[in-house]
C-alpha cells in the first residue's frame, strides 16, 4: 500500500562547528520525540558524510522518513516534535507503508 510520507533530514557541517555527534544527538532527540507518538513510524537512513576536498569542510547528512496512521495524531504534532529537536525543511512523498 501506498501512503503519504513526511521526509526531511537533519544536518550537521563543519561550516558552522558542526560534528558527527552533533548529528548523531539529533538523531537520538527526533527519534525519541516521534517515538512518544500513537501511530507514528520513523525510517531513518544511513548517515551520510559529504567531503568538499577544496576547502576540507564535511557536512553529515540523515534523512527520515516518517508516516502515520490514524487522527490521533496529526501532521502538526509531527511537525512539532521535530522542530522541539531542530526545524527543518520538509516534503511529502508517497511511499510503501512501513506498517506492513
Amino acid at each position: 500500500m501506498i501512503v503519504r510520507t513526511l521526509t526531511f533530514q537533519q544536518i550537521s557541517d563543519s561550516r558552522f562547528n558542526g560534528s558527527e555527534l552533533e548529528l548523531a544527538k539529533l538523531t537520538s532527540g527526533v527519534e525519541s520525540s516521534l517515538s512518544a507518538l500513537p501511530g507514528v513510524k520513523i525510517q531513518i537512513e544511513e548517515l551520510r558524510c559529504l567531503e568538499n576536498a577544496e576547502t576540507s569542510t564535511k557536512s553529515w547528512r540523515q534523512r527520515f522518513n516518517v508516516q502515520k496512521v490514524g487522527r490521533k495524531t496529526t501532521w502538526n504534532d509531527v511537525y512539532k516534535a521535530v522542530n522541539s529537536v531542530k526545524a527543518v525543511p520538509y516534503d511529502f512523498v508517497s511511499m510503501s507503508s512501513f506498517f506492513e
